[in-house]
């Protein structure tokens, strides 16, 4: 699946991300990717302007949603993100049903156009 999208629309919520080397004071993207099956999963950011980043969030159980745990987005527990430059790709090996989060930044206030591939096995 590969979208078209910007961060125009997006809110700055999130300005440093523990694995960036730099802040990030620019609005956001994320999206989240539930795995239907087991093996890995491959996000890739088709970044025109070059000055977009690519990180994926860890997640935590919220017991205290319903009955049923339910995963979030754990923006302090940024665990994975590629290289600043060149092709920004993450790779990560998915069990079925699980839950995970990517995030696309920016570091200006303004946002920025980009592509968004996620392939699955």
């Amino acid at each position: 699946m590969t979208t078209g999208a910007s961060t125009f629309t997006g809110t700055a919520r999130l300005d440093d991300l523990p694995c960036l080397d730099h802040s990030t004071p620019g609005p956001e993207a994320s999206y989240r990717v539930t795995a239907d099956h087991d093996g890995d999963i491959t996000v890739t950011l088709g970044d025109p302007s070059g000055v977009l980043d690519l990180v994926q969030l860890d997640t935590f159980d919220d017991a205290s949603v319903q009955s049923n745990r339910r995963a979030s987005c754990d923006p302090s527990h940024c665990i994975a993100a590629p290289p600043a430059s060149g092709m920004r790709t993450l790779t990560f090996s998915a069990k079925a049903g699980d839950t995970y989060y990517v995030l696309v930044d920016g570091p200006a206030n303004t946002g920025e156009m980009f592509d968004l591939s996620v392939s699955c096995p």
